[in-house]
């Protein structure tokens, strides 16, 4: 693994390679086509890379992903992504750009209600997490909530069910990958699922996505998870499982901005500059995704490198949410400004 030192100097030119590449796109091309090529250099219209790579930090974009990851559950809908949305948008008028503004959209979102495991002999309540639903069905628990024998399956493994499975909760380590259905098969009632030290790409295979099954499946940190095994290695453990989960219509916010082109004859077109900003997690509620922070944080200081290096076209700059929802921020960008936008379009760079 990189250290931090070698991270920026792996990365920086990145970055400053991508607005080289804009920089080219904003100022280069012929105003009929993005194909032909003016016959002119770089260095006559001001491009140096090197500038570039002296002008764009990567220790700010570190600084933005930090901020964005410390708002918690970004999935759209969230209040974690509505803070980010604002952070956003206080950038970009810090940096300058005009006409930034808030463009809504309507989203369902399966909201997290809370979900809670009573120790029924002792009267602990244990916090818990709801997982993404299979489907539409999000798996509510009624307000008595289930209860049953508390079972350790580890793994999942058909060898490591050491007790009756019908009318239990079964807790499972994580890293079971689809196993968990076989809790399902053979009569639980729930499944509880503890924190893994990494959680790796199998984690999509704890939500059934084309099956609506009702079948409640919780999540609990490593700690809590241990703390319930070692009372099942004290003796039977009874349990009442609570969870509530709704789809729920929501709010969703694109935030964009505009640096106007100072061509009189090329700012009239425009490339547009997008990323996304939401999360998306098998545990909506913990979802504060580092990744999916780079591209808007790159962005972010794309975006303030053009506020102080204006381009000759005009740049507009949107940050989507409801990525993770089928692309919904993205289809209502596309449908508001097909029509101003679409015959004056040159480029549209995505940052994934």
């Amino acid at each position: 693994m990189m250290n931090k030192q070698k991270q920026a100097r792996f990365y920086t030119p990145l970055l400053a390679a991508l607005v080289f590449l804009l920089n080219i796109s904003t100022m280069m091309f012929g105003s009929n086509s993005c194909s032909a090529v003016k016959a002119v250099t770089y260095a006559s219209i001001g491009i140096n890379f090197n500038d570039i790579k002296a002008a764009v930090s990567m220790e700010r974009v570190k600084g933005h992903i930090q901020t964005l990851v410390s708002f918690g559950s970004r999935v759209t809908g969230y209040p974690g992504c509505d803070a980010a949305a604002r952070y956003i948008y206080d950038r970009f008028v810090e940096y300058g750009l005009q006409n930034v503004s808030f463009e809504l959209f309507d989203i369902a979102v399966p909201y997290d209600y809370g979900a809670t495991i009573t120790i029924l002999s002792t009267g602990e309540v244990i916090k818990a997490y709801p997982v993404w639903p299979n489907n539409i069905e999000t798996c509510a628990i009624n307000p008595e909530g289930l209860e049953g024998p508390l079972i350790y399956a580890g793994h999942g493994d058909l060898s490591e069910y050491h007790a009756k499975v019908k009318d239990s909760i079964v807790l499972m380590d994580f890293d079971s990958r689809e196993k968990w259905i076989y809790s399902a098969q053979f009569g639980a009632k729930a499944v509880i699922f503890i924190e893994e030290e990494v959680t790796r790409r199998s984690a999509e295979q704890k939500i059934l996505p084309e099956i609506p099954i009702d079948f409640p499946r919780l999540y609990v940190t490593k700690n809590v998870g241990q703390h319930m095994k070692d009372l099942l290695a004290q003796g039977p453990v009874n349990v009442n499982v609570k969870s509530l989960m709704i789809y729920q219509p929501m709010e969703g916010k694109n935030v964009v901005g505009y640096i106007h082109g100072t061509s009189p004859t090329l700012k009239n077109e425009v490339v547009i500059v997008t990323a996304y900003y939401d999360s998306a997690s098998v545990v909506p509620s913990i979802s504060p995704g580092a990744e999916e922070a780079c591209g808007v944080a790159s962005l972010l200081e794309i975006a303030r490198y053009y506020s102080t290096h204006p381009p000759l076209r005009t740049v507009l700059f949107v940050a989507f949410s409801g990525h993770n929802n089928g692309l919904t921020g993205a289809r209502n960008f596309v449908k508001s400004h097909i029509s101003e936008v679409g015959s004056k379009l040159r480029l549209l760079a995505n940052i994934d």
